[in-house]
Protein backbone atom coordinates (compact mmCIF):
# COMPACT_ATOMS: atom_id res chain seq x y z
CA UNK A 1 0.00 0.00 0.00
CA UNK A 2 2.91 2.63 0.87
CA UNK A 3 5.91 2.86 -1.48
CA UNK A 4 9.35 4.64 -0.85
CA UNK A 5 11.17 7.28 -2.58
CA UNK A 6 13.45 4.61 -3.43
CA UNK A 7 13.01 1.18 -2.61
CA UNK A 8 17.26 0.24 -3.12
CA UNK A 9 19.17 0.61 -0.22
CA UNK A 10 21.03 4.40 0.08
CA UNK A 11 24.64 4.65 -0.86
CA UNK A 12 27.14 3.92 1.72
CA UNK A 13 28.71 7.40 1.85
CA UNK A 14 30.75 8.81 4.55
CA UNK A 15 29.17 11.47 6.24
CA UNK A 16 32.57 13.86 5.53
CA UNK A 17 32.46 13.20 1.95
CA UNK A 18 28.72 13.96 2.04
CA UNK A 19 29.15 17.22 3.91
CA UNK A 20 32.06 18.47 1.52
CA UNK A 21 29.63 18.00 -1.30
CA UNK A 22 26.84 19.35 0.08
CA UNK A 23 29.08 22.92 0.17
CA UNK A 24 30.66 22.82 -2.74
CA UNK A 25 29.47 26.57 -4.19
CA UNK A 26 28.21 25.58 -7.22
CA UNK A 27 25.67 28.24 -9.03
CA UNK A 28 22.07 27.48 -9.46
CA UNK A 29 20.60 27.34 -12.56
CA UNK A 30 19.12 30.49 -12.30
CA UNK A 31 22.47 32.14 -11.63
CA UNK A 32 22.65 33.01 -7.99
CA UNK A 33 24.78 31.62 -5.04
CA UNK A 34 24.01 29.11 -3.26
CA UNK A 35 21.97 30.37 -0.27
CA UNK A 36 22.77 29.63 3.75
CA UNK A 37 20.73 27.11 3.77
CA UNK A 38 22.54 25.56 1.35
CA UNK A 39 25.58 24.54 4.52
CA UNK A 40 24.27 22.03 6.97
CA UNK A 41 24.93 21.75 10.29
CA UNK A 42 26.38 18.41 12.43
CA UNK A 43 23.56 16.43 14.54
CA UNK A 44 25.25 14.07 16.91
CA UNK A 45 22.99 10.91 18.06
CA UNK A 46 23.62 7.28 19.11
CA UNK A 47 26.80 7.94 17.80
CA UNK A 48 26.14 8.85 14.38
CA UNK A 49 26.16 12.20 12.51
CA UNK A 50 23.45 13.78 11.05
CA UNK A 51 23.92 16.65 8.43
CA UNK A 52 20.99 19.04 7.66
CA UNK A 53 20.33 22.98 6.55
CA UNK A 54 17.66 25.08 8.18
CA UNK A 55 15.04 24.09 5.87
CA UNK A 56 15.49 20.24 6.33
CA UNK A 57 15.37 20.41 9.62
CA UNK A 58 12.45 22.40 9.18
CA UNK A 59 10.72 19.60 7.06
CA UNK A 60 12.10 16.98 9.88
CA UNK A 61 9.91 19.51 12.46
CA UNK A 62 6.94 20.03 10.92
CA UNK A 63 6.73 16.40 9.66
CA UNK A 64 6.80 15.34 13.02
CA UNK A 65 4.65 17.62 14.74
CA UNK A 66 1.47 16.10 12.33
CA UNK A 67 2.39 12.26 11.79
CA UNK A 68 2.36 13.21 7.90
CA UNK A 69 2.57 15.99 5.37
CA UNK A 70 2.34 16.13 1.49
CA UNK A 71 4.56 16.14 -0.60
CA UNK A 72 3.13 19.84 -2.19
CA UNK A 73 2.14 21.49 0.93
CA UNK A 74 6.43 20.99 2.04
CA UNK A 75 7.12 22.42 -1.26
CA UNK A 76 5.10 25.25 -0.85
CA UNK A 77 5.20 26.33 2.59
CA UNK A 78 9.19 25.58 3.45
CA UNK A 79 10.90 25.88 -0.23
CA UNK A 80 8.49 28.54 -1.79
CA UNK A 81 8.27 26.76 -4.80
CA UNK A 82 12.00 25.97 -5.46
CA UNK A 83 11.53 22.73 -6.82
CA UNK A 84 15.25 22.40 -7.35
CA UNK A 85 16.25 22.58 -3.69
CA UNK A 86 13.00 20.64 -2.28
CA UNK A 87 14.13 17.72 -4.52
CA UNK A 88 17.75 17.93 -3.17
CA UNK A 89 17.11 18.45 0.17
CA UNK A 90 14.24 15.05 0.24
CA UNK A 91 17.16 12.92 -1.22
CA UNK A 92 19.57 13.85 1.05
CA UNK A 93 17.01 13.22 3.90
CA UNK A 94 16.04 9.84 2.59
CA UNK A 95 20.06 8.79 2.39
CA UNK A 96 20.55 9.66 5.53
CA UNK A 97 17.02 7.35 6.15
CA UNK A 98 15.04 10.30 7.87
CA UNK A 99 12.13 10.10 6.06
CA UNK A 100 10.17 8.17 3.89
CA UNK A 101 7.99 8.96 0.94
CA UNK A 102 4.25 7.14 1.62
CA UNK A 103 1.04 6.69 -0.56
CA UNK A 104 -1.10 5.02 -2.43
CA UNK A 105 0.86 3.10 -5.19
CA UNK A 106 -1.96 4.64 -8.19
CA UNK A 107 -2.07 8.14 -6.83
CA UNK A 108 0.79 10.71 -7.75
CA UNK A 109 0.32 12.44 -4.09
CA UNK A 110 2.98 11.45 -1.69
CA UNK A 111 3.09 12.41 2.05
CA UNK A 112 6.20 12.50 4.17
CA UNK A 113 6.64 10.72 7.59
CA UNK A 114 9.53 10.54 9.86
CA UNK A 115 11.41 7.46 10.86
CA UNK A 116 12.09 6.55 14.30
CA UNK A 117 15.79 7.92 14.20
CA UNK A 118 13.92 11.12 12.73
CA UNK A 119 11.79 11.13 15.99
CA UNK A 120 14.90 10.93 18.23
CA UNK A 121 16.74 13.63 16.37
CA UNK A 122 13.79 16.15 16.40
CA UNK A 123 12.97 15.75 20.19
CA UNK A 124 16.91 15.54 21.35
CA UNK A 125 17.90 18.79 18.49
CA UNK A 126 15.20 20.37 16.73
CA UNK A 127 12.05 20.86 18.70
CA UNK A 128 11.64 24.22 20.50
CA UNK A 129 8.64 23.30 23.18
CA UNK A 130 9.80 20.04 24.79
CA UNK A 131 5.94 19.12 25.44
CA UNK A 132 5.40 19.12 21.81
CA UNK A 133 4.50 15.37 20.73
CA UNK A 134 6.80 13.94 17.97
CA UNK A 135 5.69 10.87 15.93
CA UNK A 136 7.47 8.70 13.12
CA UNK A 137 5.73 6.04 10.82
CA UNK A 138 3.20 5.77 8.40
CA UNK A 139 -0.59 6.10 9.28
CA UNK A 140 -3.29 4.12 7.79
CA UNK A 141 -4.10 4.89 4.24
CA UNK A 142 -7.24 5.97 5.07
CA UNK A 143 -6.19 8.54 7.05
CA UNK A 144 -3.36 9.88 5.14
CA UNK A 145 -5.51 12.80 3.40
CA UNK A 146 -7.14 13.47 6.55
CA UNK A 147 -4.15 14.25 8.62
CA UNK A 148 -2.24 16.23 6.25
CA UNK A 149 -4.59 18.48 5.29
CA UNK A 150 -4.03 19.68 8.87
CA UNK A 151 -0.67 21.16 8.08
CA UNK A 152 -2.40 23.28 5.48
CA UNK A 153 -5.10 24.23 8.64
CA UNK A 154 -2.19 24.89 10.53
CA UNK A 155 -0.81 27.35 8.04
CA UNK A 156 -3.53 29.83 7.67
CA UNK A 157 -4.47 29.53 11.51
CA UNK A 158 -0.73 30.66 12.40
CA UNK A 159 -0.80 33.20 9.72
CA UNK A 160 -3.91 34.76 11.41
CA UNK A 161 -2.13 34.68 15.07
CA UNK A 162 1.14 36.35 13.31
CA UNK A 163 -0.50 38.69 11.63
CA UNK A 164 -2.07 39.94 14.80
CA UNK A 165 1.15 39.84 16.74
CA UNK A 166 0.91 36.52 18.59
CA UNK A 167 3.52 33.33 17.93
CA UNK A 168 2.20 29.77 17.62
CA UNK A 169 3.76 27.86 20.51
CA UNK A 170 3.03 24.34 20.74
CA UNK A 171 0.17 21.67 18.25
CA UNK A 172 -1.55 19.71 19.47
CA UNK A 173 -3.01 16.61 17.69
CA UNK A 174 -6.57 14.88 19.14
CA UNK A 175 -4.72 11.51 20.18
CA UNK A 176 -3.17 13.76 22.36
CA UNK A 177 -6.42 14.94 23.62
CA UNK A 178 -7.83 11.32 23.79
CA UNK A 179 -4.91 10.34 25.75
CA UNK A 180 -5.37 12.70 28.63
CA UNK A 181 -8.62 12.15 29.11
CA UNK A 182 -9.56 8.57 28.98
CA UNK A 183 -6.53 8.59 31.77
CA UNK A 184 -8.81 11.34 33.61
CA UNK A 185 -12.11 9.17 32.97
CA UNK A 186 -10.73 6.22 34.90
CA UNK A 187 -13.02 4.88 36.96
CA UNK A 188 -16.00 7.44 35.90
CA UNK A 189 -18.39 4.26 34.59
CA UNK A 190 -18.94 3.35 38.11
CA UNK A 191 -19.97 6.78 39.29
CA UNK A 192 -23.97 7.82 39.44
CA UNK A 193 -24.93 9.48 36.24
CA UNK A 194 -25.25 13.52 38.23
CA UNK A 195 -21.44 12.61 39.61
CA UNK A 196 -20.54 11.42 36.25
CA UNK A 197 -21.42 14.02 34.39
CA UNK A 198 -20.09 16.72 36.77
CA UNK A 199 -16.60 15.11 36.93
CA UNK A 200 -17.13 15.34 33.01
CA UNK A 201 -17.33 18.40 33.29
CA UNK A 202 -13.92 19.03 35.21
CA UNK A 203 -12.27 17.03 33.11
CA UNK A 204 -13.45 19.16 29.99
CA UNK A 205 -12.33 22.14 31.77
CA UNK A 206 -9.13 21.03 32.71
CA UNK A 207 -8.73 20.52 29.03
CA UNK A 208 -9.99 23.89 28.07
CA UNK A 209 -12.93 22.06 26.26
CA UNK A 210 -16.65 21.86 26.25
CA UNK A 211 -19.27 18.88 26.98
CA UNK A 212 -21.72 18.85 24.35
CA UNK A 213 -25.02 16.27 24.39
CA UNK A 214 -23.18 14.07 27.30
CA UNK A 215 -19.83 13.92 25.48
CA UNK A 216 -16.30 15.66 24.94
CA UNK A 217 -15.73 17.14 20.98
CA UNK A 218 -12.58 16.58 20.02
CA UNK A 219 -10.66 18.95 17.78
CA UNK A 220 -8.42 17.58 14.86
CA UNK A 221 -5.80 20.06 15.41
CA UNK A 222 -5.54 22.57 18.78
CA UNK A 223 -2.45 25.16 18.50
CA UNK A 224 -1.36 26.80 21.13
CA UNK A 225 0.00 30.19 21.16
CA UNK A 226 1.09 33.58 22.96
CA UNK A 227 -0.80 36.38 21.58
CA UNK A 228 0.26 40.39 20.92
CA UNK A 229 0.25 41.08 24.79
CA UNK A 230 2.09 37.71 25.77
CA UNK A 231 -0.98 36.06 27.05
CA UNK A 232 -1.44 32.58 26.84
CA UNK A 233 -4.45 30.85 24.15
CA UNK A 234 -5.57 28.44 21.80
CA UNK A 235 -7.04 27.86 19.05
CA UNK A 236 -9.04 24.51 18.00
CA UNK A 237 -9.80 23.40 14.76
CA UNK A 238 -11.80 20.49 12.80
CA UNK A 239 -11.54 19.17 8.95
CA UNK A 240 -14.73 18.20 7.87
CA UNK A 241 -14.40 15.42 5.41
CA UNK A 242 -17.62 14.50 3.31
CA UNK A 243 -18.52 11.65 5.89
CA UNK A 244 -19.79 14.44 8.27
CA UNK A 245 -23.50 14.20 9.38
CA UNK A 246 -25.48 17.16 10.14
CA UNK A 247 -25.41 16.04 14.02
CA UNK A 248 -21.68 16.05 13.76
CA UNK A 249 -21.05 19.42 12.85
CA UNK A 250 -23.51 21.14 15.28
CA UNK A 251 -21.86 19.29 17.91
CA UNK A 252 -18.35 20.49 16.72
CA UNK A 253 -19.95 23.67 16.03
CA UNK A 254 -21.14 23.88 19.69
CA UNK A 255 -18.11 22.68 21.04
CA UNK A 256 -16.51 26.06 19.52
CA UNK A 257 -14.14 24.62 17.19
CA UNK A 258 -13.10 26.42 13.87
CA UNK A 259 -14.62 23.44 10.88
CA UNK A 260 -12.96 23.62 7.29
CA UNK A 261 -14.77 21.21 4.52
CA UNK A 262 -14.31 20.46 1.12
CA UNK A 263 -15.34 23.19 -0.96
CA UNK A 264 -17.85 21.94 -3.82
CA UNK A 265 -16.92 24.72 -6.49
CA UNK A 266 -13.07 23.06 -6.30
CA UNK A 267 -11.06 26.27 -5.07
CA UNK A 268 -10.02 25.08 -1.81
CA UNK A 269 -11.35 24.72 1.80
CA UNK A 270 -14.93 26.13 2.76
CA UNK A 271 -14.68 27.73 6.39
CA UNK A 272 -17.46 26.91 8.58
CA UNK A 273 -16.62 29.05 11.77
CA UNK A 274 -15.61 32.15 12.93
CA UNK A 275 -11.99 33.51 13.02
CA UNK A 276 -9.70 33.39 15.17
CA UNK A 277 -10.26 37.37 15.58
CA UNK A 278 -13.52 37.31 13.31
CA UNK A 279 -14.75 37.09 10.37
CA UNK A 280 -14.15 33.47 8.30
CA UNK A 281 -11.43 31.79 7.58
CA UNK A 282 -10.53 31.53 4.17
CA UNK A 283 -7.50 29.08 2.57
Amino acid sequence: MYRDLDESRPQNHSPHGRHQADQRPTLRPDGRQPQIEDHRNVYELRQKSYHLNPLEARVLADAGKFRTIEKTDLLRHIYKADQQAFDRDLRHLHRQNLVRIVGPRDSLTKYIVLTKPAKELVQKHLRTDQRQEIYAGAVKIRELKHDAALYRLYQKAAQDIEKHGGRPLRVVLDYELKRDINKRRVGTKDLPHEQRQQRLKEIAEQQNLKVVNGKIPLPDLRIEYEDADGDLSHCDLEYVTDDYRAAGMAEKRAAGFHLYGDDPTGRGRKPYGPDLIGGLISL
